[in-house]
């Protein structure tokens, strides 16, 4: 992938728009809210794409008078070598031909990756002290299209960071217009960290999706997102710890509990019937807690006999739900996550089952 042109332009609104020129495809943008500059937008544009090039098998390259942090370039050799093995199908190295610098720079204020959910808020308030920014993406998550959501995220999210203090720092981008292929569940940390790193801040942190005990190959991970660093941010994953455990800290914090999102099906943001919205109402259920985001889950009991899960992310979820249960005493819960656990099990194994099947019938065809 040839980077052709970086481009920025200052707006009245203490903004910047950023136009990236890259050779075969649409124009790449990021539009920077609670900016008046971006001392190091080059890692911003590099690390952005570097996951995509290796997807799409192409070197990445950038003209010499557009610079990168020399310390992003040798750590993303690492990153690169580990995201190889982890995603064999998915990614191909690939050379990175770009101009590494030494930087001389001394950065200010801590932020955190702030979407409203679960793993954020935990982050949020365990950080808060320390914390002199959160920062939301638009064109990720939540859609460019969906405008009412853009602006409902944006208003509420503005909200919370004022009560509390924070500079809500927003990146609006064309991104997956750009790249639709693009795999999100493999690239979501280096992208969200990539338009932090353009700011200039001292430290990040990224809140971690898993308990350290499920760790597994996953775009956001204890051994690699450290690696996303510029030598001036500094990246630290964090919170890895169960979601029962994430859930139990915010909902003794009610001012974060009420402003919690957990997932993207409504208007609101939450619509208490899809499983994450399920799988955080059991767990507050058991607690006993409430909030104004979403239904008790005593009212929405026969949701749970329809759930279906397809991916081990969530079944480890479920399964910290089902401990959760035991561990206070719910059995009536406890046996609806031991049921959706059980039927993601049984259809992987009969999955597997098919699979052996038919790679026998093959080769004793050909015997």
């Amino acid at each position: 992938m040839k980077i052709l042109a970086i481009e920025q332009s200052n707006n009245e609104n203490n903004s910047i728009d950023v136009l990236i020129t890259i050779e075969n495809n649409f124009p790449l943008i990021f539009n920077f809210k609670g900016a008046d500059n971006l001392p190091l937008l080059n890692d911003c544009v590099f690390l952005s794409l570097y996951l995509q090039s290796m997807q799409d098998g192409t070197d990445l390259q950038l003209p010499n008078d557009y610079p990168v942090s020399k310390t992003l370039v040798e750590n993303l050799f690492e990153h690169q070598r580990i995201f190889t093995r982890w995603f064999p199908d998915e990614l191909l190295p690939i050379n990175i031909n770009v101009n590494a610098v030494d930087r001389s720079f001394t950065p200010k204020g801590k932020v955190s990756l702030f979407s409203g959910g679960v793993d954020s808020f935990y982050t949020y308030v365990l950080t808060e002290q320390s914390l002199s920014h959160v920062f939301l993406c638009i064109g990720l998550d939540i859609q460019l299209e969906e405008v009412d959501k853009v602006e409902a995220a944006i208003e509420l999210y503005s909200d919370f960071a004022c009560r509390n203090g924070k500079q809500l720092l927003i990146v609006t981008t064309n991104i997956r217009h750009v790249f639709p292929n693009g795999n999100r569940s493999i690239q979501h940390a280096a992208l969200l960290t990539a338009m932090v790193l353009a700011f200039g801040l001292e430290f990040l942190y990224i809140p971690a999706s898993h308990n350290i005990d499920e760790l597994f190959p996953w775009g956001s991970h204890l051994l690699t997102d450290p690696l996303l660093s510029n030598g001036i941010t500094q990246v630290l994953h964090h919170g890895a710890v169960s979601r029962s455990e994430k859930t139990m800290t915010i909902a003794e914090n009610q001012n974060a509990l009420d402003s919690i999102r957990i997932c993207n099906s409504s208007e609101e943001f939450n619509c208490g019937e899809c499983e994450k919205c399920l799988r955080t109402m059991f767990v507050l259920e058991i607690l006993g807690k409430q909030t104004k985001n979403l239904p008790l889950l005593t009212n929405k009991l026969s949701l749970l006999k329809g759930i279906k899960i397809y991916k081990e992310s969530q079944a480890t979820f479920w399964l910290d739900n089902y401990k959760f249960a035991i561990k206070h005493q719910r059995p009536d819960l406890a046996k609806y996550a031991h049921d959706i656990v059980r039927n993601y099990r049984w259809r992987q194994w009969l999955k597997q089952g098919v699979a052996l099947i038919r790679y026998r019938l093959t080769t004793s065809t050909k015997c």
